[in-house]
């Protein structure tokens, strides 16, 4: 899935990069000379504006945890259709069907590392931020898969999840202030737990 996304991406960010005024940096997009990429803030009160209204769930959504549906309560997560919801773009949607296939292995001590590891982009780990978006799109859709699902999430998934969102949003400023400041907000919310094996 990621090798076929990856040429659309490269074809997009050549394009908005000719788009640019000469000298304009572009949220996402390496500055000229191989320097990070600028980053743009998620807007603190970006997550305050109103909820649109979400389609209801389809059927074979899976059930959530009650430790989710608890904490996690805006309709953007089970929200399947906005791009920006973490099982709303393909990535996500793709993650939350592979991994309720497979729920039964998920326990309160899966780590988001080890749902990579079972699946080819395992190596995005290593520096998801030299990733373009579709990477950020499954680490955000296995971090909440795994709370969906178990009803937590390990400290260093909560993290990437987090650093994927805020790449997310610097890549999409324009179109999803609050989808992802929605998301930050809750999962900053959320209280990390580490399997600690006696």
């Amino acid at each position: 899935m990621l090798g076929r996304l990856k040429p659309l991406v490269a074809v997009i960010v050549l394009f908005a990069a000719s788009c640019a005024a000469p000298g304009t940096l572009i949220p996402g997009i390496p500055a000229p000379g191989g320097g990070p990429a600028p980053s743009v803030s998620i807007p603190s009160d970006a997550a305050d504006q109103p909820t649109p209204p979400a389609d209801p769930p389809e059927a074979e959504f899976p059930a959530p945890h009650k430790i989710f549906v608890a904490h996690f309560t805006d309709p953007l997560y089970a929200d399947q259709v906005e791009e920006f919801a973490p099982f709303g773009s393909d990535e996500g949607s793709d993650t939350l069907w592979y991994w309720g296939t497979r729920r039964a292995e998920l326990t309160t001590c899966t780590t988001l590392r080890w749902m990579f590891e079972q699946d080819d982009p395992a190596a995005a780990l290593g520096d998801p931020q030299s990733n373009g978006p579709d990477v950020d799109g499954f680490i955000i859709g296995t971090g909440f898969a795994l709370i969906l699902f178990t009803g937590h999430i390990d400290t260093e998934g909560k993290d990437l999840v987090l650093d994927a969102l805020q790449r997310t949003y610097s890549y999409y400023a324009d179109a999803n202030p609050r989808e992802s400041a929605v998301m930050v907000r809750d999962l900053e919310r959320f209280p990390a737990t580490d399997c600690v094996k006696p």
